[in-house]
């Protein structure tokens, strides 16, 4: 599984909106999203939403709210 973000802004830069995601990469499809800011918040959102699903690998950009909260929601 991939997890991932994008972004996009409204009217100007300062007013980004991201989309984040997890992503089946065997066999295709999104299994869960949210939308908000780059925030530990939104990162909680998006990790109980992919708990009901057998994640053997993440695979994400380095930022540090996925290894603080992955480990949490999806290990344990």
């Amino acid at each position: 599984m991939r997890q991932s973000q994008q972004w996009s802004f409204v009217g100007n830069k300062a007013r980004q909106h991201w989309l984040w995601y997890g992503y089946n990469t065997k066999n295709g499809g999104v299994l869960a999203y949210t939308f908000g800011p780059r925030t530990d918040e939104t990162c909680r959102e998006l990790l109980p939403l992919l708990a009901p699903f057998t994640v053997g690998m993440f695979t994400s950009d380095d930022w540090g709210s996925f290894g603080a909260f992955i480990e949490k929601y999806m290990f344990n």
